[in-house]
């Protein structure tokens, strides 16, 4: 199998996306909406500093990752067998969650609150993967989505299918458009298990999925029309997902064309990075690495800003500290905290869990017979 060509735009898209949902968290949710739980813990009143005007919609970055996601399994899956890819998938998620829910168990020591036994469960359903909360860190509801994602691909591929990945995406996004569409026009269920059975995300997912097929085996008509019919599915979606995000928020709420464009602009920068991927790698040449633990730096980034980021901008407000500078500080400890997990971390525990699984009984007469 020909060495595939990286796709370094992915890495930067990666740190957009959670560069977003951060900005969305500790510089709009902590001082705009009166129950949050760092605007209580500061002891100020909700307020709308101008610079929310450019981080109310960042929560648009989780649709982002699904459809970064959907191209990064499509485009790395093929010709892998079924307990590689479930190897490599593990690998990649689990040892950055099990540092950062860690930390995020330990954090209410070290700032003189407590934990009790629900946050042990919290953590355990965490480091399980539950799909169900809570769980320690709230936004980790979205892995559990994503494992659900890489079941059915799974699947595919053990069922010796896995080059039907387009037909997969075909389904999936169809399936989520007539859920979006029926969704607005009736009331049917729109909970945790219509997340977990991908109708509600599958729009994401497919699109992402076509993306890396189209550019594989050429784009085609078919390609297109799947295409517009996962961004008219994922319009409804945002749609809807603006009233969820911005409850109490009815004028923003009626803007919600501003998140779906912003999210609609870094897909368009997604194709633009797998067509011109060839052009980029001979750009990057050296910087190459650089990109890459840009990349590695958002999974930790995602899972710990709250607990990294979120207690700094506790302390520097209750100080008296001006918000432009307790928001900056708040920011620049969460990046830093997710640079050392990836740079320092991670990487000694994510060796020892692939030495693990690679000891496990069968692994090498498996090995043997995918070569």
């Amino acid at each position: 199998m020909p060495k595939r060509i990286p796709i370094h735009g992915l890495d930067l898209l990666r740190m957009a996306a959670a560069a977003m949902v951060m900005l969305y968290h500790l510089a709009f949710k902590a001082l705009a909406m009166g129950d949050n739980t760092l605007l209580i813990a500061s002891g100020k009143a909700a307020m709308n500093p101008p610079w929310t005007g450019a981080t109310w919609f960042g929560w648009i970055g989780v649709q982002v990752f699904f459809v970064i996601s959907g191209a990064v399994i499509a485009y790395s899956s093929t010709g892998v067998s079924a307990r590689s890819f479930a190897e490599r998938r593990f690998a990649r998620l689990w040892p950055a969650l099990a540092i950062c829910a860690t930390l995020a168990l330990i954090v209410p020591l070290v700032t003189d609150e407590m934990w009790d036994r629900p946050a042990l469960s919290a953590y355990a359903r965490t480091l399980t993967f539950f799909p169900f909360g809570p769980w320690i860190m709230g936004q980790f509801w979205t892995l559990p989505i994503e494992v659900m994602f890489y079941g059915v691909i799974w699947l595919l591929i053990a069922a010796g299918q896995g080059q039907r990945l387009e037909e997969l995406a075909w389904a999936l996004g169809l399936a989520s458009a007539a859920y979006w569409v029926v969704h607005v026009l009736l009331p049917i269920p729109d909970g945790r298990i219509m997340a977990l059975l991908l109708v509600q995300h599958g729009c994401f997912f497919a699109l992402g999925m076509i993306v890396a097929k189209g550019d594989a085996d050429g784009f085609h008509y078919r390609h297109g029309l799947l295409g517009g019919i996962c961004v008219a599915a994922a319009a409804l979606q945002i749609r809807t997902a603006a009233g969820w995000e911005l409850e109490g928020f009815p004028v923003l709420q009626a803007r919600w064309i501003v998140p779906f464009l912003a999210w609609l602009a870094v897909c368009v920068a997604l194709v633009l990075s797998f067509r011109a991927k060839e052009a980029i790698a001979r750009f990057v040449g050296k910087q190459a690495a650089a990109l890459r633990m840009c990349g590695m730096m958002t999974y930790p980034l995602y899972l710990i800003h709250m607990h990294t980021g979120g207690p700094v901008l506790v302390l520097l407000r209750k100080a008296g500290f001006g918000d432009a500078v307790a928001i900056a500080a708040s920011l620049g400890v969460a990046v830093v905290a997710a640079w050392v997990v990836a740079r320092w971390i991670e990487p000694p525990l994510h060796g020892l869990v692939k030495d693990a699984l690679a000891a496990l009984p069968g692994r090498r007469s498996a090995s043997r017979a995918a070569a």
